[in-house]
């Protein structure tokens, strides 16, 4: 169905009726058809897959809901890229060709034997049940080498999460804002320069799309624009591991009433000020409880918004640092909100919205990281092709 089809559509079904429930029935914890599946599954995706989260979703769905004598069958492999075109906006580009390359050639594998009802053979017996491409370092001029291997796990690692505050004058820190403080900045969606752009991503590059990178691009020229507010961290002290969900949990306020929200996640180096792109969301407020139209709102009222950021496995080099960002736009990737409170084909006049992020032991706007162990994820040097499927 084509775009023009499909969102007037879900527009015109912003309050929830059965037709709504109907096409989001699987994407939470509901009984759907998790419960009927009895043969193993294997589900392959990539971290910059367009559809990394409704994999995600599957997986967790029938690990816990399938069957339970296939529920420990299922395998799970996570590439490097997926949909994301391979070596386009990538930064790691030979590195990420010959893992998304070796991802296919296991899944092969490992599908042909689940098929022909090998479950615990040859080729399962060298990966496990999760296999995950470890990220590592996308600066290309730097000296430093970190991730960039795949982790074969028993299940989807789920850390308690780690909280980094966001905190006055730019700084990201392990403890509150002592005071209240607010950063504001002006998005205003009636010019082009508004427009604040998409760089990188699980975008899905396509000709005349308007998209041309996908992946963990290098964010500095959205980062010094004056619609986007950042917050480091101090250069690490050892290497740092994430693997699993990450997420944002903002207290903000706006002049209009509607906007959006768009936090990222990056790797700074300190050395280049180059900072690319780790995993990123956002959230339109006029839909901030659920799926459907929330209560507008009211000027200069403080809201909290929970911001899911999909999940990743990446390892931040020592001497760098964790940049968070937030904006109100992140276009094309996301549709440009007009701030008016109207629907997305509504005839309205754009509104310039002056947007706050507000930081204290009452407001403690954050991220949360799943920092794991390095040892938590050790490399698995046999996840590999076997010599047969190569010749």
């Amino acid at each position: 169905m084509s775009r023009d089809v499909t969102l007037p559509k879900v527009e015109s079904k912003e309050s929830y009726d059965p037709w709504w429930g109907e096409i989001t029935a699987c994407h939470g914890d509901s009984d759907c058809y998790w419960d009927a599946v009895n043969w193993p599954i294997l589900d392959q995706s990539g971290w910059w897959d367009l559809f990394q989260h409704t994999h995600m979703t599957h997986w967790k769905a029938i690990r816990a809901n399938s069957n339970q004598a296939v529920r420990d069958k299922h395998v799970l492999i996570m590439g490097p890229l997926g949909h994301c075109t391979i070596g386009n906006g990538t930064v790691n580009t030979l590195k990420y060709t010959v893992a998304e390359g070796t991802a296919f050639l296991v899944g092969a594998e490992m599908a042909s034997a689940l098929f022909k009802g090998d479950f615990n053979g040859t080729r399962r017996s060298t990966i496990g049940r999760v296999n995950l491409y470890v990220q590592g370092n996308f600066h290309q001029d730097s000296s430093v080498e970190s991730g960039n291997y795949w982790t074969s796990l028993n299940d989807f690692p789920n850390p308690a999460p780690s909280k980094f505050f966001m905190n006055a004058e730019g700084i990201l820190g392990t403890h509150t804002e002592a005071t209240d403080a607010v950063m504001q900045y002006v998005y205003d969606p009636s010019v082009p320069e508004g427009a604040t752009p998409m760089v990188g991503g699980n975008n899905l590059p396509l000709p005349n799309s308007g998209i041309d990178i996908c992946g963990p691009a290098e964010q500095q020229t959205r980062t010094n624009r004056s619609d986007v507010i950042t917050f480091d961290s101090e250069p690490l002290s050892e290497d740092t591991a994430i693997a699993g969900d990450l997420s944002a949990q903002l207290y903000v306020s706006s002049s209009a009433k509607d906007t959006d929200f768009y936090v990222t996640v990056e790797d700074l180096d300190p050395v280049t000020q180059k900072s690319i792109l780790v995993r990123y969301g956002m959230a339109r407020m006029r839909w901030r409880d659920n799926d459907v139209t929330s209560v507008l709102m009211e000027p200069d009222e403080v809201y909290q918004i929970n911001i899911d950021l999909w999940a990743s496995a990446y390892i931040f080099p020592k001497g760098h640092s964790v940049r968070v960002s937030v904006s109100s736009a992140a276009y094309p990737y996301y549709s440009l909100n007009s701030n008016s409170g109207e629907g997305l084909y509504a005839d309205d006049e754009p509104v310039a919205a002056t947007n706050s992020v507000h930081m204290s032991a009452q407001y403690p706007s954050s991220v949360s990281l799943p920092v794991v162990s390095l040892s938590d994820i050790p490399e698995n040097p046999d996840f590999a092709p076997t010599l047969s499927l190569l010749v």
